[in-house]
């Protein structure tokens, strides 16, 4: 099913978007390519609108998707600029982008796991699993209290307003993706209950209000 497929990596240029494709391709791994640009620039620029395109695979692919493209840039790494940003990161940097590497090319987690290999600080296969677990554990964690969110969202549900049900929705469903594949709500369970009754409120008082308003407008009607 197409929701089964959530966003792997993202990117603003077609023919990278196009080469991840192809060695997914390559290895058997079910994906789906989106392109996301968008169709018209309001600045009228001559370039064309925002570039984006999205890899997404299924939840279980994502590891095995990770190991697949980082064994595929890992010769590049030899062919490098002496003057290269990650050649004057620290290990402990270095350590960081080979754990986030969700939050990084290919090309430099790679690139990490060789000069800390060449620095004698290499990072194990099991120290770099536990610490990507930790990291998973801490992602998993709701976003803090949302406090003057929920209460901008019950004044705008007393309004009546329709920005009202919007908070409260999102503050009921919204989840976010890990970098494992796995979705989880981006609100506490507090949050949540809280949007739920900004959504109930808002629809009795856009309800009540549209009622008000009739009553108001018939008679000058007639």
């Amino acid at each position: 099913m197409k929701n089964d497929f959530l966003t792997f990596e993202r990117f603003d240029q077609e023919h990278a978007a196009l080469q991840m494709a192809a060695l997914l391709t390559q290895f058997n791994v079910p994906f789906e390519f989106e392109n996301n640009s968008a169709p018209f620039d309001p600045s009228f620029n001559p370039g064309g609108g925002e570039k984006s395109y999205s890899i997404k695979l299924r939840k279980e692919d994502f590891e095995r998707a990770h190991l697949i493209v980082e064994e595929d840039v890992n010769a590049d790494t030899d062919i490098l600029d002496p003057d290269y940003y990650l050649l004057s990161f620290t290990n402990t940097e270095l350590r960081d982008v080979v754990v986030t590497r969700d939050e990084w090319s290919p090309f430099d987690v790679a690139l990490s796991q060789k000069l800390l290999k060449a620095r004698g600080a290499e990072l194990s296969a099991q120290a770099i699993s536990d610490m990507r677990t930790q990291r998973i554990i801490e992602l998993s964690k709701p976003e803090k209290d949302q406090s003057l969110y929920i209460t901008i969202g019950y004044f705008c549900a007393l309004m009546g307003g329709l920005l009202g049900l919007f908070i409260g929705w999102h503050l009921q469903t919204h989840k976010k993706t890990l970098p494992n594949g796995n979705l989880v709500h981006a609100y506490s369970e507090d949050n949540r209950r809280s949007g739920k009754r900004i959504v109930m409120v808002g629809i009795v008082c856009l309800i009540g209000w549209a009622l008000y308003y009739t009553s108001q407008i018939i008679p000058l009607v007639g």
